[in-house]
């Protein structure tokens, strides 16, 4: 199996902060491992989707939107951090609640 770097960015999540739901996107990593390329991309999303799932509060209507910016076939995951952590989330300005 290949080992892949994607960079992925989400949009129009709708969280709860404090009292308030707001919309908010994120830029996160995460190393996948797969059998090529278009796998690597459906799994991270299907990753991102899973971890997000409780703090969402979108309704079906109005669903958030992950894309897949980068993709990288990497030799090893010997130098990554934590696979699978960690989010650089944004207020999401071109949303309205």
């Amino acid at each position: 199996m290949q080992k892949y770097k994607i960079l992925a960015e989400g949009q129009n999540y709708h969280i709860k902060i404090e009292k308030n739901i707001q919309k908010f996107g994120f830029f996160t990593t995460r190393y996948i491992e797969s059998i090529n390329l278009s796998d690597a991309k459906i799994r991270a999303i299907n990753l991102l989707n899973n971890e997000l799932q409780e703090i969402s509060l979108n309704d079906k209507a109005d669903p958030p939107i992950i894309r897949i910016d980068e993709c990288t076939e990497i030799e090893s995951f010997d130098d990554c951090k934590v696979p699978g952590s960690g989010f650089t989330w944004y207020k999401d300005e071109d949303s309205k609640t």
